[in-house]
C-alpha cells in the first residue's frame, strides 16, 4: 500500500500500515474549543480521538483476519475511521441484485466473484482469453474483483456469455480454485414482454 496524499504512516500492525491524516489535530482543536477548553488541551483530544478511532478500527481488523479477508490498510482522520478490507461475497449473491455493479444498459454477461484463495494471475489470465480482453484490461478487471467484491462485464449476448463463464469456471476446476464465474441476464420487465407481443 502506497502512501497517501496528505496522511502519515502511523505504524504497520501484523504487515497493514496504519495512516494518520492531517485533519486529525484540526478535529482535536474543534472539540477542545467546543468543550470550552484551551487550544493547548486540543492535545489530549486528538490523542483519545485517535485512540478511540484505532481501537475501533482493529475490531474490523481482528475480525476480517479472523475470517480470512485481507485487510489493505487503516485511515485516521479527523471524520474518522476507515478499515480497507477485501471484499467477498458469497457464492450466491446476485450481483445484479446490487446497486452499481451492472454496466448502464446491461442485457447479458457474466458476473465474477472475488475469494480469498484464487490467484491473481490466474483471475487475469482466464479473463483475458475467454473474454477476448487486451492484458492490461484484464489486469485491471482483476484488481477491481479484488477490491469490489465482484464484477459483471457485458457481453454480446447470452451465448456468449455462457461459453465464457462454462470456460472459466472448467479451467478453474481443473486448477483446483474455488473460481465462480457465471453467465447472466437482465430480467426482461413482464410488462415490456406484453407491450411487446401485441405489436
Amino acid at each position: 500500500m502506497q502512501q497517501r496524499s496528505g496522511s502519515l504512516r502511523l505504524v504497520t500492525i501484523r504487515g497493514v500500515p496504519v495512516f494518520i491524516h492531517w485533519s486529525v489535530p484540526i478535529a482535536g482543536l474543534l472539540l477542545s474549543i467546543f468543550a470550552g477548553f484551551q487550544p493547548l488541551e486540543s492535545i489530549y483530544y486528538c490523542v483519545a480521538f485517535v485512540l478511540l478511532i484505532a481501537v475501533h478500527e482493529l475490531g474490523h481488523f481482528s475480525a476480517a483476519r479472523f475470517f480470512g479477508l485481507k485487510v489493505f490498510a487503516i485511515d485516521i482522520s479527523g471524520a474518522g475511521g476507515k478499515c480497507w478490507i477485501q471484499a467477498v461475497f458469497p457464492p450466491n449473491t446476485a450481483l445484479l441484485s446490487i446497486d452499481g455493479f451492472a454496466p448502464t444498459g446491461f442485457s447479458t454477461g457474466i458476473e465474477v466473484f472475488n475469494d480469498n484463495t484464487t490467484p491473481m494471475q490466474f483471475v487475469a489470465d482466464v479473463l483475458e482469453r475467454h473474454l477476448h480482453l487486451a492484458r492490461e484490461q484484464a489486469i485491471r478487471m482483476t484488481l477491481q474483483i479484488h477490491r469490489e467484491g465482484g464484477i459483471i462485464f457485458q457481453t454480446d449476448g447470452i451465448t456468449s456469455a455462457k461459453q465464457a463463464a462454462e470456460g472459466i469456471a472448467a479451467e478453474a476446476m481443473e486448477k483446483g480454485h474455488q473460481f465462480t464465474c457465471r453467465a447472466v441476464e437482465m430480467p426482461r420487465n413482464d410488462t415490456d414482454a406484453n407491450d411487446t407481443s401485441t405489436h
